[in-house]
């Protein structure tokens, strides 16, 4: 099924070899790997603390604990791997769009930058190298259709 012509003559990245294409390329990555990573970070604490509750009274002999840390365990590891994956959806979501060069995803790589200055260290230089590359011009020229700035068309006379 054919493409349409706003997305049938857009350029891939991985045709493009000018170094802000590049610089493009390294921020998806970027956003794809921290993206994973609090994905892994999430399964790692649901397996953990899921693992803990389960063998919590067989660490505990002498019944010391209450009967409900191990359940909580179980809970706090359950919550913790849901926000991490929805951390980390956009940025996911991010990363392979900037790959495609979708106008949306540089919108939204350039909301996940602000809110990863919180995220200090990582957080914050990726986000301060994603403001660098997508606000400058040849990182905003990549993002408009066939990856080159295009003038409006002329207006049609007035008659």
């Amino acid at each position: 099924m054919p493409r349409g012509p706003a997305y049938g003559s857009r350029k891939r990245l991985q045709g493009l070899v000018t170094p802000m294409a590049r610089h493009v390329k390294v921020v998806a990555w970027l956003y794809i790997v921290h993206g994973a990573l609090y994905v892994l970070l999430g399964l790692g604490a649901f397996g953990l603390l899921r693992l803990a509750g389960r063998y919590f009274d067989k660490f505990d002999p002498g019944g010391e604990m209450p009967m409900m840390a191990g359940p909580m365990l179980a809970t706090i590891g359950s919550m913790l791997a849901v926000v991490a994956v929805i951390i980390s959806i956009p940025r996911l979501l991010a990363g392979f769009g900037l790959l495609s060069l979708r106008p949306w995803a540089r919108t939204l790589t350039l909301v996940l930058a602000t809110l990863g200055f919180v995220d200090f260290p990582i957080g914050s230089a990726i986000g301060a190298y994603a403001y660098w590359v997508l606000l400058s011009n040849e990182g905003s020229d990549l993002f408009r259709i066939g990856g080159v700035r295009r003038e409006p068309p002329p207006l049609p006379p007035l008659a």
